[in-house]
């Protein structure tokens, strides 16, 4: 009776101790939405993977949600390497720069992501910039969804993962 009355909380105790707790399910944050003009002179290339997209950015924005422009995409600067596998899985590898307007500093962004050509894709976005007033940007893990129905300008929307 003595060992039951102690032995049992104590055995529970441990094995609740050694049972993984469950993780937390993430939840995301809408950052930006955004536009990006793509340049008519967009082209493709055949490769040992599939088809390589070679398209530059002439220019667009960064809103927050409520619509207000925070950034301006600089025009020329980065561009789409993507790639249409030959199972017409999209692979995107974007880089643009873009130009903060409330203290006209910079900041690079770099996409690596998935999601079908010519409908949508979603990307884990790295943000770099100096930025006194957006420096929570880097190193925040940030997903990038964008539209690739309508490219004329194409939209997209910027999630962070909640801490």
């Amino acid at each position: 009776m003595f060992y039951s009355k102690f032995l049992q909380p104590l055995c529970i105790l441990v094995l609740a101790a050694l049972v993984p707790a469950q993780a937390a399910v993430p939840t995301l944050t809408k950052l930006f939405d955004g536009t990006l003009f793509i340049d008519p002179t967009a082209r493709t290339t055949n490769g040992p993977f599939g088809t390589r997209t070679l398209i530059g950015f002439t220019g667009g924005n960064l809103t927050d949600p409520n619509g207000q422009v925070l950034a301006s995409v600089l025009p020329g600067l980065g561009g789409e390497l993507g790639l249409l596998a030959s199972n017409n899985v999209f692979y995107p590898n974007v880089r643009l720069g873009l130009q903060w307007l409330d203290d006209s500093s910079f900041a690079y962004v770099e996409l690596h992501g998935s999601g079908e050509f010519a409908v949508a894709a979603t990307a884990y976005a790295r943000f770099e910039t100096d930025s006194s007033s957006r420096a929570d940007l880097n190193g925040r893990f940030t997903i990038l969804k964008i539209d690739l129905v309508n490219l004329s300008p194409a939209t997209f929307e910027v999630f962070a993962l909640d801490d």
